[in-house]
């Protein structure tokens, strides 16, 4: 008897966190790893990963900036950033120059290398996104974006407002001193 409630008790728990765990957040996650895998596989004839990808997209006509602006431009935190752009830079499609204002700061720069990856993967990116949204019509398309967009700007405001100190979150406290 006391193994049946045991069982029964566990299931409830596991459905029930199964249930929490399907927010927007988690969905908007696991498509990102989903998509992310499969460029993966169809980009590693060109010897880059998802990871590279950002970089390189996001050194692509904002050339010289720091490492630290770049990690904030894509979203990937410091220190993993600088082992991909280690990776980028010894496989001599980046380079790191110093600063001619401040020899201490460096600055990142696609090398000419990346010419004939850009095209490719680009096609990659581009035929990714049609294939998976190729169900949906050109409005539901505008649509999703748009919301995406509104999401994202909503979490930078939120973000931007917790910074600084205005923002009425709650805390993760008092969402279990309320059960």
């Amino acid at each position: 008897m006391y193994l049946d409630t045991l069982l029964i008790n566990t299931i409830s728990v596991d459905m029930n966190f199964a249930a929490a765990d399907e927010t927007l957040l988690t969905l908007i996650t696991q498509v990102q790893n989903s998509m992310g895998r499969l460029f993966n596989h169809r980009a590693k004839d060109f010897g880059l990963t998802r990871p590279q990808w950002r970089v390189i997209s996001g050194l692509y006509g904002h050339s010289g900036v720091t490492q630290t602006e770049l990690s904030e431009m894509i979203s990937i935190a410091r220190s993993p950033l600088g082992k991909i752009i280690d990776n980028l830079e010894a496989a001599g499609l980046v380079e790191r120059r110093s600063d001619p204002d401040d020899r201490r700061v460096k600055r990142l720069h696609l090398t000419p290398a990346i010419e004939p990856l850009l095209e490719p993967t680009r096609v990659i990116a581009r035929g990714l996104e049609d294939e998976l949204l190729a169900d949906l019509t050109e409005r539901e398309r505008a649509d999703l974006r748009r919301a995406l967009l509104t999401l994202q700007n909503a979490a930078e405001a939120a973000l931007a407002a917790e910074l600084d100190g205005n923002s009425e979150h709650f805390e993760v406290a008092e969402l279990y001193s309320r059960n």
